[in-house]
């Protein structure tokens, strides 16, 4: 071999190792949270829950004509919009009480089941109004709940 191709051969192995070494290096973090699609990036903080804080939420149930509430009484609880992945359901006290924690700031439908009563629904409350307060539901033998 001449010592002209000794030094293309040279040449060639140092850039084909350079380029194999800068293709395989892993991408820094700043660059890996970066997307071209807005949605994309959208969804991936919605999965890693960093786009909202999180809430506790307390609630208070009272039915007319049943003090204390029946045994398994319940309440559930589904995100709407930007939370539709959020589903909770949980058991209320003999006092018609709940707190749910590590809740999105967020809209959703609560679903209040009470023995000896028909299910009652709120089909959209925002959470952000409840945030610093308990959330009041009367639940009635007919009609919708309300809630204060």
């Amino acid at each position: 071999m001449k010592k002209h191709e000794i030094g293309i051969t040279v040449w060639t192995l140092i850039c084909l190792a350079a380029f194999s070494m800068a293709v395989a290096a892993p991408r820094s973090q700043d660059e890996s949270g970066k997307s071209k699609n807005p949605d994309a990036k959208k969804a991936e903080e919605k999965k890693a829950g960093n786009s909202q804080p999180a809430i506790a939420v307390h609630i208070k149930v009272s039915a007319e004509g049943a003090d204390p509430l029946p045994n398994q009484s319940s309440i559930q609880l589904k995100g709407l919009d930007d939370c539709d992945t959020l589903a909770r359901r949980g058991d209320l006290d003999s006092d018609g009480q709940i707190t749910f924690s590590e809740l999105p700031v967020c809209k959703v439908a609560l679903k209040i089941l009470i023995t000896g009563f028909e299910t009652k629904a709120l089909p959209e409350v925002d959470l952000a109004d409840h945030k610093n307060s308990t959330m009041r539901i009367q639940i009635r033998p007919v009609g919708p709940p309300i809630l204060n």
